[in-house]
């Protein structure tokens, strides 16, 4: 679970997730969601609400775009001191 929002009445969350490189997303959302009564009662004994959230599970992209930023970044610092090593 990378993220969650929450409406401001509480009524429903978003819940933002991340999968490990070759797993199929797809899937893991039909996971969450088959157990997501699950994860009801257990937030419902955890919070004193009026209301358990519904739990609307989503992909989380923007981890993955920040990986990818983070390879870039990687090589270009990378590249930088190889070339300050050969001046």
């Amino acid at each position: 679970i990378s993220m969650v929002e929450v409406t401001p009445d509480l009524k429903q969350a978003k819940v933002y997730f991340v999968v490990p490189d070759g797993i199929d997303a797809g899937n893991v959302r039909k996971g969450l969601e088959k157990a997501r009564g699950f994860f009801r009662s257990q937030i419902a004994g955890l919070l004193n609400l009026r209301y358990t959230p519904e739990l609307i599970f989503y992909y989380d992209v923007h981890h993955e775009e920040a990986e990818r930023l983070d390879e870039i970044f990687r090589q270009i610092a990378k590249d930088k001191k190889a070339d300050d090593d050969s001046a």
